[in-house]
């Protein structure tokens, strides 16, 4: 196995630790949040199989689920001949001044492809922490919203020289 990219994210979700802890332990929510997930089932006895898309088809691999302390702490490890071998946990604990929870999310994943591999997806915005840290903005977005927010079609989604559906085309240098 090559050396491990090591990734840690931190968000503070404003709902109580159990529900925040009970919402990632069903498994199968994961891939809700998680873009680079298709799904995540379920099989019993503390394992699961994860899919993913990726750029030559979907890869799956097993984990099995090596920590599980209800409302504190889930840790899990990929098993047997998994392509991307990972492991990972994520704690909670109650945020100070009763402001929710702390949800740190800590993951180790072995890059295909070794250090080539990781410069790659860092160059193409598809590294471990940025995929890390976009899931976890989400997953704070759907526990305090109910739902993730869309922006395609709104102003601040626009790129420079975009109009706004509906409204006329500036006149750049016409007097």
């Amino acid at each position: 196995m090559a050396e491990d990219s090591t990734v840690a994210y931190a968000a503070t979700i404003l709902k109580p630790r159990q529900e925040v802890y009970a919402f990632w332990r069903d498994w199968q929510n994961l891939p809700r949040f998680s873009r680079h997930l298709k799904s995540v089932e379920d099989l019993g006895n503390g394992r699961t199989r994860w899919t993913t898309e990726g750029p030559q088809g979907d890869v799956s691999w097993e984990a099995e689920t090596t920590q599980d302390v209800p409302g504190e702490r889930i840790a899990w490890q990929s098993v047997g001949d998994a392509k991307v071998h990972n492991h990972g946990i994520v704690t909670f604990t109650d945020a100070p001044a009763d402001r929710g929870t702390e949800v740190v999310v800590h993951m180790a994943y072995d890059m295909p492809g070794g250090f080539i591999g990781e410069a790659v997806a860092k160059l193409t915005g598809n590294s471990p922490e940025a995929e890390i840290a976009e899931s976890v903005r989400r997953f704070k977005a759907i526990m305090e919203c109910g739902e993730l927010p869309i922006v395609e079609g709104q102003p601040s989604n626009l790129k420079r020289g975009d109009n706004v559906p509906g409204e006329a085309s500036p006149k750049v240098g016409v007097r």
